[in-house]
């Protein structure tokens, strides 16, 4: 008879094998539209892994000179349909918070402001509709495009 809080040896060849742990993303729709992004499972973490998975490059200032425009300036120009993978981030924090809102948009603009200088597309404001279009499997997003010199 065991005493309250004894264990009982068990031999080896009567134990169950018990698989490893699983990653509940791996298989998920999560996991299968951004393969790769579940690793570490911080959101740090997953922008640091982007680059080369959505956006172009994951960068964390803005290398462009200063446009000075305002959002009357920005609603004046059309929007278009860029590539999420010929974006280059100039954040590489997200706000969580942004992201899981449902009406993001209320006192912002509707589409994302991206800025092209010297051969490359940067995204000023809209990662967090950029990253939405990700996780719908959308390989696309409007976004106003301002040409700098």
């Amino acid at each position: 008879m065991l005493r309250h809080g004894a264990f009982r040896r068990r031999d080896p060849a009567d134990a169950e094998e018990v698989p490893p742990p699983r990653d509940p993303l791996i298989g998920s729709s999560w996991g299968r539209m951004l393969p790769g992004l579940y690793a570490g499972g911080l959101i740090d973490t997953m922008m640091a892994k982007l680059a080369g998975v959505i956006f172009k490059r994951v960068g964390d200032s803005r290398p462009y000179p200063d446009h000075g425009y305002v959002q009357k300036q920005w609603a004046a120009i059309a929007p278009h349909q860029v590539r999420l993978d010929e974006l280059v981030t100039t954040k590489r924090t997200l706000d969580l918070e942004a992201l899981l809102e449902e009406d993001s948009t209320f006192y912002g603009d509707l589409f994302a402001h991206v800025v092209s200088w010297r051969g490359d597309l940067y995204l000023e404001d809209g990662l967090h509709r950029a990253l939405r279009a990700a996780l719908q499997q959308r390989q696309t997003m409007h976004a106003r495009v301002l040409e700098l010199s």
